[in-house]
């Protein structure tokens, strides 16, 4: 054997183009569209230029992919990436893509080129009908590449004037995405035109429940669902959030502006401006532990210097915990035992002795018999305004069977009067007292009356939190050099055991008797069981 063979076992081995060599190609079509797949006749068109060129070049079509729609702004497309992993399988030994255009493989610009690339290294080439190029030479990859790159740039451009557009429309007050929940958002004679349907009437009423009534989001989405409208609380929280209800668009092509809209306004500008105001008021909370086992007067208790409410924290070297005023300039201090102590005393000054414990509870009858006779007028309304709805609802039947309104019309009806009913008799039912357990009620209350100081220092952090949120409504102020405390309202009930003390001595032992009409001291049903506003 010459040398010439012995040194031949030692060449390269050069790359593997049987792929390249090999005549079966796979056909990839698409649109960029749902409404050019359903409308034209590209898809077809396509298959059959593909197919007609497959078959002037010898290739045999193993399979066709695409044949829909699918962006090629990405590369990220189902039968895309379907032809891919096919032709990349190890078993497959096709040798050629075959597209319309090369704008049909992508229009990703150079992650296509990258991607061409690769299947090159694997022996697969693009080949364009209506593109001619070499891919097997450099100066035909290099204007396929090019090629992909003005698919790219033309994809640019065309967003580029479509933002253009959506951004201008913006300006002028139209909405260039989809109306949010609780409008009907259609064109007319090229007009575009949004309007409150059905459920925006619903979220109509939740702006005024919370703007008006300052209802909890709970308590509102329970009254939507009563009424038919079942949502989450994000979504609740996103609506009250949403200017677009009162008007106005705001949106990431405009950023920092907001622009009065064109749509129908659901509420006005202070509704909504009000809810945001008691929105931002309750997250404020979320930023302090409103329920602290240590702290129970935490942001119920004032400054008496600023009027501040008072915050609280912990010595953890000491495991010692304090209130303080947290406002600039003010810095007001206190331990929290020497607080709890001198509240637990001033409570003990609206304790009910003994004599007074029967003409109390007397009053609390009287009122509450005072309070059933309002009842049975609330109860009255409710009726007349059921027998209202129940009459309307009876005379859209009517009209529907005798052909004045159209189905959908009375279906629209009824089912907006239906949730009306549903909620007006929900609403009487909430108005109604239990009157079977007076004196079960009355004994109830005065049993904390007779020992408020003590109810408060065994209760629980909610059960402190209640009595003193009844007791004093509107919250109470400490002097922390002084050691006193101080509130402009105290509850009703509280007055009146002031009253009672003033007029009456205990020194009287004649036997004492209250009979005033006062149905303000009874605050309603807020506690389980009911406890005439304590």
């Amino acid at each position: 054997m010459s040398k010439q063979a012995l040194f031949q076992q030692f060449a390269k081995t050069g790359k593997d183009t049987s792929k390249a060599e090999s005549k079966k190609a796979v056909i990839y079509t698409r649109v960029s569209t749902k409404n050019q797949a359903e409308h034209n006749q590209s898809l077809p068109f396509q298959k059959k230029a593909c197919t007609d060129f497959a078959n002037k070049q010898g290739y045999e079509i193993v399979e066709f992919f695409g044949g829909t729609h699918e962006s090629a702004k990405n590369d990220e497309r189902k039968e895309f990436n379907r032809m891919l992993n096919f032709v990349r399988r190890k078993d497959s030994d096709i040798g050629h893509i075959i597209v319309y255009s090369f704008d049909r493989f992508s229009r990703s610009g150079l992650n296509a080129a990258t991607i061409k690339k690769d299947l090159e290294k694997e022996g697969v080439h693009v080949c364009s009908v209506t593109q001619h190029v070499d891919s097997k030479t450099p100066s035909g990859v290099f204007t396929q590449n090019m090629m992909l790159l003005v698919g790219e740039l033309d994809n640019d451009q065309r967003r580029e004037k479509t933002m253009a557009g959506s951004i201008e429309r913006l300006r002028q007050g139209h909405a260039t995405f989809k109306a949010p929940m609780g409008f009907d958002q259609k064109t007319e004679n090229g007009e575009q035109k949004i309007t409150v349907n059905a459920t925006g009437k619903l979220i109509q009423k939740a702006f005024k429940m919370k703007a008006n009534e300052g209802l909890s989001n709970e308590q509102i989405l329970e009254r939507l669902r009563m009424m038919g409208l079942r949502i989450r609380k994000q979504m609740l929280t996103a609506i009250f959030k949403n200017p677009f209800y009162c008007g106005k668009i705001v949106n990431k092509l405009i950023p920092g502006e907001v622009v009065n809209g064109r749509q129908e306004k659901l509420i006005s500008e202070d509704i909504f401006l009000k809810v945001n105001q008691i929105q931002a008021r309750n997250n404020h909370g979320y930023k302090h532990k409103a329920i602290d086992d240590t702290l129970p007067l935490k942001r119920f208790v004032y400054c008496s210097k600023c009027g501040t409410l008072m915050t609280g924290y912990e010595v953890k070297r000491k495991k010692l915990f304090y209130y303080k005023c947290n406002k600039k300039g003010c810095g007001s201090n206190k331990s929290a035992q020497h607080m709890h102590a001198q509240f637990n005393s001033f409570l003990k000054t609206y304790d009910l002795a003994p004599d007074y414990i029967a003409p109390l509870k007397h009053q609390l009858a009287v009122t509450f018999n005072e309070l059933t006779k309002q009842q049975a007028e609330v109860k009255q309304d409710y009726r007349a305004t059921i027998k209202a709805i129940e009459d309307k609802l009876e005379k859209a039947a009517e009209n529907l069977i005798d052909g004045n309104i159209k189905k959908a019309m009375y279906d629209k009806l009824v089912t907006r009067l239906e949730a009306e009913l549903h909620a007006i008799k929900e609403e009487k039912r909430k108005a109604t007292l239990e009157l079977s357990n007076l004196e079960k009620f009355v004994d109830f209350g005065t049993s904390i009356l007779v020992n408020i100081s003590e109810s408060w220092g065994l209760g629980n952090t909610n059960e402190k939190h209640r009595i003193q949120k009844l007791l004093f409504p509107n919250g109470i102020s400490y002097n922390t050099e002084t050691g006193h405390y101080r509130t402009k309202r105290t509850n009703t009930i509280l007055n009146l055991i002031h009253t009672m003390s003033s007029t009456y001595s205990t020194k009287n032992k004649r036997p004492i008797s209250v009979s005033t009409n006062r149905s303000v001291l009874v605050a309603g049903t807020g506690l389980e069981p009911v406890t005439f506003g304590l």
